[in-house]
């Protein structure tokens, strides 16, 4: 190697090498002007915004002036790009109580720029004492529920909460409380956490407000309209044999029906529930389901409770129970043979049987349908409810006639009929006869009468005559 470069020819390779070299870094050098290697540096100027620190909690800060300023740094290009992100204006507010006070601005900056000045060095601040003031939390709907529903009264728990904003602010709230939607709502509406809002009388929210506790929770009940009314009920079936039903409770007498309000707007009382008796075999409590009558959504209580109450079925006789005709055809007369009364025999709880008589039972002889003529008719007695007829109600004999044709009344014994109401001798609307206790019984409209009165089929009686022989029962009726 020391052979090599001590050659003549070697040093020459060398020396050329160097020289091209240095000619290259000479050449580029000269070709870079004076001015661009002074842009390596630079000084650049940024509008910063002022920060605060060190304010008191109990203060807010209502206003400064200006909010930002101007500040002048040097360095290269790539450290000012760095120091405009990291460069801070700062203002320290420690201390400092209610009031305007002009405060002096420190920057802060990276070290690799220098800070070649800044404006304006100091600040207007005004500072606002803070109040806090309680409010109730209101609530706010959105829209309309479903078709035929309405809204009750909402529960928002907490009912109340505090509020705090610069006193000067306070004066401005014009409403505390959350925004519910309530579009298209058919049922109750449940918000666990609603954020509360604090907005000026112009509606506009007040960012600023420092609300405690932040959210609520809030109960919308959603329900059609509702409505309380009676209600009763209808018993059919049977009580178990040889015992009859003494008493019968509900647990209510009203019950709340939900619905459209004009479909509300038609019920009074409520359509009557049937109770099957049949189903209960013992004295006790029958759950009994309420029916939806037409156009009602829901009704509360949906079940309710009947108890009854059975007893040992005795036996009561009802002597001399009135007969009442209906149905008696147009232009038609009919007279009863007899005494006009019935005695029968009636079964029931003891305690239900105890209290009738008389003026409860009804024997009715319907002739609707038959014509002038002597006939059997069986009677239908009509009872109060619990109440039933052992064996049959009996029958009676009917004379009709020809309500158009004058017959002479006959009159016999001492039965004279009365004109008037058969109690003062006034002037009545028809004739009255007596029954079978004594009592005068006047005779009905629309064809009806009792006792041995003559009815004809506008309601109006005719003088009583001679009483027909006696049929035997179940004798075919003859023209």
């Amino acid at each position: 190697m020391d052979k090599w470069l001590s050659h003549p020819t070697a040093i020459k390779i060398i020396s050329l090498v160097i020289g091209v070299l240095l000619f290259a870094v000479v050449h580029f050098d000269s070709e870079r002007s004076p001015s661009t290697v002074a842009e390596l540096t630079a000084s650049e100027e940024y509008d910063i915004n002022v920060e605060f620190t060190g304010l008191g909690e109990n203060y807010a800060l209502r206003g400064m002036d200006p909010a930002t300023v101007r500040v002048k740094l040097r360095g290269t290009r790539l450290d000012l790009m760095e120091a405009a992100r990291d460069t801070k204006a700062v203002i320290d507010l420690a201390g400092i109580e209610a009031g305007v006070h002009d405060v002096p601005v420190t920057i802060t900056k990276p070290g690799t720029v220098e800070l070649t000045s800044f404006t304006p060095s100091n600040v207007s601040v005004q500072i606002e004492p803070l109040v806090t003031k309680s409010f109730t939390v209101d609530l706010k709907t959105d829209g309309t529920p479903a078709q035929g529903y309405k809204t009750g009264v909402p529960v928002l728990t907490p009912g109340e909460v505090s509020v705090t904003l610069p006193e000067d602010r306070m004066d401005e709230v014009g409403f505390v409380g959350i925004v519910v939607s309530i579009q298209d709502a058919d049922e109750n509406i449940t918000e666990k956490k609603s954020a509360i809002v604090v907005l000026n009388k112009a509606g506009e929210e007040i960012t600023e407000a420092v609300i405690e506790p932040e959210t609520v929770e809030v109960q919308i009940p959603v329900s059609l309209p509702s409505k309380s009314v009676p209600i009763s009920f209808d018993y059919t079936g049977s009580a178990p044999d040889g015992f009859a039903v003494a008493a019968v409770q509900s647990e209510v007498e009203r019950i709340t029906i939900y619905g459209p309000q004009e479909q509300l707007d038609k019920i009074s009382t409520y359509p009557s529930v049937n109770v099957d008796l049949s189903k209960q075999a013992e004295t006790g409590e029958l759950a009994v389901t309420i029916p939806l009558a037409e156009g009602i959504a829901a009704v509360s209580p949906a079940k309710v409770n009947v108890s009854v109450t059975y007893a040992t079925t005795e036996t009561k006789i009802i002597p001399q129970v009135p007969v009442t005709i209906s149905g008696l055809g147009s232009g038609l007369k009919a007279q009863l043979s007899g005494a006009g009364s019935v005695d029968i025999t009636i079964s029931g709880a003891p305690n239900v049987l105890a209290s009738l008589g008389v003026a409860n039972v009804e024997l009715v002889a319907d002739l609707t349908g038959l014509g002038v003529g002597n006939h059997a008719v069986l009677l239908r007695a009509e009872l109060p409810r619990f109440v039933a007829l052992s064996g049959s109600g009996g029958q009676v004999t009917v004379a009709i006639t020809d309500g158009t044709t004058e017959e002479p009344a006959t009159k016999s014994g001492n039965d004279e009929p009365t004109s008037g109401n058969g109690e003062d001798g006034s002037a009545g609307d028809g004739t009255t006869t007596p029954n079978g206790n004594g009592d005068s019984t006047a005779p009905n409209a629309e064809g009806e009468g009792d006792a041995n009165g003559m009815v004809d089929s506008g309601g109006n009686a005719a003088d009583p005559s001679e009483p027909i022989a006696d049929q035997q029962a179940g004798s075919e009726e003859s023209e």
